[in-house]
């Protein structure tokens, strides 16, 4: 199962007593049932899951029955799992996040030294310092967990009972209802990249260098600015041709640059088309071209490539995850050697820009510019009108604030200038 190995219990289909010439569609079978989730969807979860067999294993979650077992990289974990077991393992990771990044613990340490001085209370050792898995990590594991259920032909019982203590009592209550209380007890601002806003954009790629390196990175951000599409859609296009396995297709003429997505999570197997004029973005087209040029792209292949380190273009696709390294190391680049910031300085700038800032930085410039949120939406496939507001809202509130009307603001001037 994509990479899992699944030990059923129950009887299993014997195909072996189908014709020869229906055997055969098995494969076409099996090729559609894979392209039901993404790649680094279908990898995500597997990592959830290995850890919560592993969890389940280390702390004695031992099943006197299960219907089928599943192991994920030597992992055996038994289905269906128990709500308990699952709220236990939040909960478990409420207090500390393996996934931590080094950066992550690097700063909730010198959040609890300084609180600790302020306190008058000796400073912690950095491997004293636990990290918290933030609310949206637990989201992405639930899903996890009802995936790996629904695969093997169970449903996850979220509606049933789960054990807990409420004043010192031990009592049963609904999975549910612990899993809302969760959320609401652990909110927090979710974390969004720092937008790359259009004129940061364009002074980005007229300074960026002439290095192959170089104008595969200004390709990559002009496209992710541009059709303001996630990381992982970017890098699955392949130019003017689409091969097999591949997720999308980028075409351009003298007026016109479209993409074509097959596999998007808005898309619901509709095919997805995405269109920009040379004459609303030519610095765009001028990025594209220029790598499309000099790496010698042919059709049908990827259109965005990994690099080696002598400056050869290989003809393997960009990896979705060296995207966020991407885009931080164009941006120190940009603000130590273009804006003559410091190395520690502009490294720390560079930090909070990550592989959705130009989504982001579409949604945000074209509310600056007044652009309805439902025409944003139709360019980002965004699901809702919800979540273009989570990138532009704050921007797009700001500007129409009442306080802005003469009469209501606190200010004697019937004129006033509008936010930059």
């Amino acid at each position: 199962m994509d990479g899992s190995t699944t030990t059923a219990i129950a009887p299993a289909d014997r195909t072996e007593q189908l014709p020869v010439e229906l055997t055969a569609l098995l494969d076409d079978i099996g090729e559609q049932y894979a392209a039901h989730k993404a790649p680094n969807t279908i990898r995500n979860y597997h990592a959830q899951l290995k850890y919560l067999a592993q969890w389940m294993r280390l702390k004695g979650f031992n099943q006197a029955a299960a219907d089928c077992v599943v192991e994920f990289d030597g992992e055996a974990l038994q289905l269906p799992v128990p709500p308990t077991a699952v709220a236990m393992w939040f909960a478990d990771r409420l207090r500390h996040n393996p996934f931590a990044t080094k950066r992550q613990r690097h700063q909730a340490w010198i959040a609890e030294k300084h609180a600790a001085r302020q306190a008058g209370q000796p400073e912690p050792h950095i491997n004293d310092v636990l990290v918290p898995t933030k609310v949206s990590s637990l989201t992405t594991s639930l899903s996890a967990v009802k995936w790996v259920h629904e695969a093997n032909g169970m449903k996850f019982d979220d509606m049933g009972n789960i054990a807990a203590r409420i004043d010192g009592q031990n009592q049963i209550v609904p999975f549910k209802l612990w899993w809302q209380g969760l959320r609401k007890s652990n909110a927090a601002e979710a974390r969004q990249a720092k937008p790359l806003k259009s004129d940061v954009v364009m002074d980005v790629l007229e300074t960026i260098g002439d290095r192959i390196f170089d104008v595969r990175n200004a390709a990559l951000i002009s496209l992710m600015y541009s059709f303001a599409r996630r990381r992982s859609e970017l890098i699955s296009l392949d130019y003017n041709v689409r091969s097999k396995g591949a997720d999308g297709v980028l075409t351009i003429d003298a007026d016109v640059m479209t993409i074509k997505l097959f596999n998007t999570k808005t898309g619901k197997g509709k095919v997805e088309t995405y269109s920009i004029e040379r004459k609303a973005s030519p610095i765009a087209f001028t990025a594209v071209e220029l790598w499309i040029s000099r790496a010698r792209i042919e059709p049908g292949t990827p259109l965005l490539r990994k690099i080696s380190p002598m400056h050869t273009v290989l003809p393997d696709r960009l990896k979705a995850a060296s995207v966020n390294s991407v885009v931080k190391g164009v941006m120190f680049r940009f603000f130590r050697d273009v804006q003559g910031q410091d190395e520690a300085t502009a490294r720390e700038n560079a930090w909070h820009y990550t592989g959705h800032s130009g989504r982001t930085g579409f949604c945000v410039s074209a509310a600056d510019a007044g652009v309805p949120y439902s025409r944003i939406k139709d360019t980002t496939g965004h699901k809702s009108l919800e979540m273009v507001d989570r990138y532009a809202g704050d921007r797009d509130k700001l500007r129409h604030a009442p306080h802005k009307t003469f009469g209501v603001g606190l200010r004697r001037n019937k004129k006033i200038e509008e936010v930059a």
